[in-house]
C-alpha cells in the first residue's frame, strides 16, 4: 500500500489525526458491537429481567438499538454495573501490537471505543519518561469528557479522547441513542473539536469496519466541513478482498463525496489480522519522521528565560 505523502507531512509538521474504531480493538480481544449487545442481553436474561424468548427476538435488532432497550431494561430495575468491560472484553491477545505501533506515529488519537487499550500504552508512555515532576502533576494523556474536548487537546501529541466516554461508569460511556444525539449536539465541545479536526488536520481512520461506517459517517457529517476542507486529505484503511475491485470503486467514490480517500487492503490472506500488518509498515514509514513534540514540549524551552 502506497502511503500518501499527506500523511507523513502530518505527522511531521503535528498534523495528523488517528481515529480509532472497534476493528483494533477486536484485534486485542475486543468483542464485536453485535457480540457486545449479545453479552448485555445475556445479562438480562441471567437476572431474569427478560425471559430467553424476549432475548432471542431482541438479538435480531441493530446491535445500537439492543443497547439502547438494554439501558431501559436496566434503569427499570435499578440496576448500574460500574464498568462494561464485562461486556466489552472477551480474551485479551497481549501478543498482538497494533496499539504500539499505533502510538509511534506521535499523533492525536481520536476514539470511538469504550475500552482502554490505547490507554494503557499512553499511560506507559508517561511513566517512562524521566522527570522531576511528581506523579499527581504529571499530565493527562486521556480523557473522556466533553469539557477536556477543547483544541487545546490537539496540540499534544499521544493525546488520547474518548469521544464515546470509557468503559467505566464515571467516564460516561456513550451507548444509546439517546446518549449520541446528546454528544453530539450543536454547541457541545465534541462538535465544534470535530469541526476544528476536519478543517485543520489531515485524519486517518483506523479499525473501522461495516459495524461503525453509521457512526464514522455521522461523525464526518456532524463536523459540518467548510470549503477550505478540500484542501485537506482525510484517509480510510478499509478492508477488502481481491475479488471485490469493481465494489471499491463504488465505495471510492461515496467516500470521495465525505472527503475520504480509500487505503484498501486485502483480507485474503490473513483475513482481519491484516490491518496489524498494515498499521505495523505505517509505523515504521510515519515514526522517523513524527514530530518530536507538541506545543507544551516547546514551550519548555523558554523556562527560566526572561522575556
Amino acid at each position: 500500500m502506497d502511503i500518501p505523502k499527506q500523511i507523513l507531512d502530518a505527522a511531521h509538521f503535528g498534523k495528523l489525526v488517528v481515529f480509532v474504531g472497534a476493528g483494533a480493538s477486536r484485534l486485542v480481544g475486543g468483542n464485536s458491537w453485535a457480540g457486545y449487545a449479545n453479552n448485555k442481553l445475556a445479562y438480562l436474561q441471567e437476572k431474569k429481567y427478560i425471559s430467553f424468548y424476549e432475548k432471542e427476538k431482541l438479538s435480531s435488532l441493530p446491535p445500537r438499538k439492543i443497547l439502547s432497550i438494554c439501558d431501559i431494561i436496566m434503569q427499570e430495575h435499578d440496576d448500574v454495573v460500574d464498568s462494561e468491560e464485562r461486556f466489552l472484553i472477551g480474551t485479551k491477545d497481549e501478543a498482538c501490537s497494533i496499539y504500539r505501533d499505533l502510538y509511534k506515529f506521535k499523533a492525536i488519537y481520536i476514539t470511538t471505543n469504550y475500552d482502554d487499550f490505547l490507554d494503557r500504552i499512553a499511560e506507559e508512555t508517561i511513566s517512562e519518561v524521566k522527570t522531576d515532576i511528581s506523579n499527581n502533576q504529571r499530565q493527562r494523556k486521556v480523557f473522556f469528557l466533553d469539557d477536556d474536548f477543547t483544541e487545546a487537546k490537539l496540540l499534544e501529541p499521544g493525546n488520547v479522547l474518548h469521544i464515546h466516554g470509557g468503559m467505566k461508569q464515571k467516564e460516561l460511556p456513550i451507548v444509546t441513542i439517546w446518549d449520541y444525539l446528546r454528544q453530539y449536539a450543536s454547541g457541545s465541545n465534541l462538535a465544534d473539536l470535530l469541526k476544528i479536526v476536519f478543517q485543520k488536520y489531515c485524519v486517518l481512520f483506523v479499525g473501522y469496519g461495516l459495524e461503525e461506517l453509521e457512526i464514522l459517517e455521522y461523525i464526518v457529517n456532524i463536523a459540518e466541513r467548510g470549503e477550505d476542507i478540500k484542501e485537506i486529505r482525510h484517509y480510510l484503511l478499509y478492508p477488502t478482498f481481491h475479488s471485490e475491485k469493481n465494489m471499491m470503486e463504488f465505495y471510492r467514490k461515496y467516500y470521495h463525496h465525505l472527503g475520504i480517500d480509500l487505503l484498501s487492503y486485502e483480507l485474503d490472506q490473513n483475513g482481519y489480522k491484516e490491518l496489524a500488518d498494515v498499521v505495523a509498515c505505517l509505523a515504521e514509514a510515519i515514526e522517523p519522521r513524527a514530530g518530536s513534540g507538541g506545543l507544551a514540549e516547546k514551550l519548555k524551552l523558554f523556562d527560566g528565560v526572561d522575556l
